[in-house]
């Protein structure tokens, strides 16, 4: 996988939400500056969203790199994993009952509801943090789903 990708890495998901969020926002409020994105580079810190101090350069800054991304044990002690299923388990279960209640115990009008906020959840931090840096108010959430954005901007 690595000497296919040559070593680079896609956008992390929380970058890419925040990009597209500004994208959006700026098309209703003047204030909101989009940034440039590049969503591939040669980056662990690009993939996984997260800044680290890179202490290395060169051939072992790339095989640090290496390690991170695919796991491999590259310096004699492979990087942390993360084996345990448990809460991936957790998570499944919790989705199926979590559906049962939802057609067992809502409204079709309610449901729809149910199912829109549930997808929301996943963008809610980085979509709030643009919110926050270009001081907008988080009524513009209810005004988008409702189809109001333009007329009320």
């Amino acid at each position: 996988m690595w000497e296919i990708s040559k070593g680079r890495t896609l956008l992390s998901d929380t970058k890419i939400i925040i990009h597209e969020a500004e994208v959006e926002l700026a098309k209703i409020y003047p204030q909101v500056q989009v940034g440039n994105i590049a969503p591939i580079v040669k980056d662990a810190e690009h993939a996984f969203g997260m800044e680290y101090e890179k202490h290395f350069s060169g051939v072992i800054g790339e095989l640090f790199e290496r390690s991170l991304v695919t796991g491999e044990n590259i310096f004699g002690q492979a990087p942390a994993r993360f084996t345990d299923t448990t809460y991936r388990k957790r998570f499944q279960t919790r989705l199926v009952e979590l559906r049962k209640v939802i057609e067992d115990n809502l409204s079709a009008e309610k449901r729809e509801n149910a199912i829109y906020t549930i997808r929301l959840v996943d963008i809610r931090e980085p979509f709030c943090s643009v919110l926050w840096k270009y001081h907008i108010g988080a009524d513009i959430i209810e005004m988008i789903g409702n189809g109001q954005d333009e007329a009320n901007a």
